[in-house]
């Protein structure tokens, strides 16, 4: 559980614009952490939640690029393989202090408004900074691997990158391998380029 609980702080950190010391170069981050033993060369279960063509087309790339470094899927698999991916959009703060924050994905929006601050930007205080900027559409990919029977965690892999093009199935596809390169391992916080 704290292991879920720090690989999700990354992926909010990545997400919102917060400078994290990432090893390598590029604007894409990835992070993966083995909570168990992933059975080499194993049979997996690779399953969607939802039932769309663009989830699919992701079921399909994960299980691909899997049987490529010899997994082989299979329903009756003993591994089950998920996945969550979304576009995020954040407010690029510049500065400390700031007036409200929005984050939004395809599945949830939140905004905070500071009231009034003595300190920062507020309502009743007014902006005492230049504003920021709005930031890139960020695709977010997590892939979770379990055994079937226990629903035990054997490993669990995040990767952010900013939206490039318009087509959201591709430019998600391709974070598939790049997250995939440490399936049943862990690496921490880890910068890169999609040209690599």
């Amino acid at each position: 559980m704290a292991r879920t609980l720090v690989i999700a702080v990354a992926a909010l950190f990545a997400l919102s614009g917060v400078a994290l010391a990432a090893e390598g170069e590029g604007p894409g981050q990835v992070v993966a952490f083995a909570c168990g033993v992933v059975p080499t060369k194993a049979r997996v279960d690779v399953q969607v939640m939802d039932d769309t063509p663009r989830e699919k087309a992701l079921r399909d790339s994960i299980a691909a690029t899997l049987k490529g470094e010899g997994y082989a899927p299979a329903a009756d698999a003993p591994v089950r393989v998920t996945f969550e991916a979304d576009i995020a959009r954040t407010l690029d703060p510049i500065r400390k202090g700031y007036l409200g924050k929005v984050d939004a994905t395809n599945r949830v929006q939140e905004f905070q408004l500071n009231l009034w601050s003595s300190e920062g930007d507020s309502v009743l205080g007014g902006v005492q900074r230049p504003a920021g900027t709005t930031g890139p559409n960020v695709n977010h990919l997590t892939i979770f691997v379990h055994e079937k029977s226990t629903g035990r965690c054997l490993w669990q892999g995040e990767v952010t990158h900013p939206m490039e093009g318009g087509n959201e199935v591709e430019a998600v596809r391709r974070l598939v391998p790049v997250v995939l390169k440490y399936f049943g391992k862990t690496v921490s916080l880890t910068a890169f380029s999609l040209d690599d």
